[in-house]
């Protein structure tokens, strides 16, 4: 009989390992090449076409519980900053001093294999830091208009759970009309975030009571 419990718990135990492991934070960095980017193009070529990018720093959280067949995250955000620089736009156009806020969805739930593909929508962006500068004037001030942006449906990004890289490749495209010349603007976001998966206490006080279970068993069994 104490064989037979010993048993069911050793495989109550096996059961239960794989699932609370997948329980964790993943706290992560913008590595390179992680860059903020801008194209800015007018309607027949009017004038000439621009672009140019900064490089994004910053960090951000969410937590995860992954299986073999799925991931999925609850909350999470971010903080980041672009560094400045110019495109040659009617003159020369600079961006200055630009951050960037990240809120996570609630929950985003993916099924497939390592590295996953979760959909990023309503994602919200915003941008509620920066200058654009041309000349010695400002054309935008971010910080008393900040933009919001919501990711659309079939924002894909991807999740290496191996690797504890997640890259997040981001478009906005908007058009705006000045001095009766259509002006087309471009954003691109790639982030790479690369971190460490820290798993929640509880995981960690499960995953031990599971271990201990196992040597309880094995000695018993060695004395019998």
């Amino acid at each position: 009989m104490r064989f037979l419990k010993s048993g069911l718990l050793l495989a109550a135990v096996t059961m239960l390992l794989p699932v609370v492991a997948g329980a964790a934070t993943f706290n992560s960095n913008a590595i390179p090449p992680s860059n903020f980017g801008l194209e800015i193009t007018t309607n027949g070529n009017v004038l000439p076409s621009a672009s140019g990018s900064g490089a994004i720093t910053g960090s951000a959280s969410t937590d995860l519980t992954t299986s073999a067949t799925n991931v999925t995250t609850t909350g999470g955000s971010g903080s980041f900053s672009v560094a400045t620089f110019s495109i040659p736009f009617l003159g020369t156009t600079t961006l200055q001093n630009f951050a960037l806020e990240v809120a996570l969805p609630a929950t985003i739930s993916t099924n497939g294999s390592d590295p996953f593909h979760p959909d990023l929508k309503g994602t919200v962006i915003t941008v509620n830091k920066g200058l654009v500068l041309q000349g010695t004037g400002t054309l935008f001030d971010f910080s008393k208009t900040p933009t919001v942006v919501t990711a659309p449906t079939g924002t894909l990004s991807t999740l290496n759970i191996a690797t504890e890289t997640w890259t997040i490749p981001f478009t906005s495209t908007s058009t705006l009309t000045t001095a009766g010349i259509g002006v087309n603007i471009v954003i691109t976001t790639d982030l790479v975030l690369h971190g460490m998966v820290v798993p929640e206490p509880g995981t960690l006080l499960l995953l031990g009571a599971g271990l201990t279970g196992i040597v309880a068993f094995s000695r018993r069994k060695k004395s019998e």
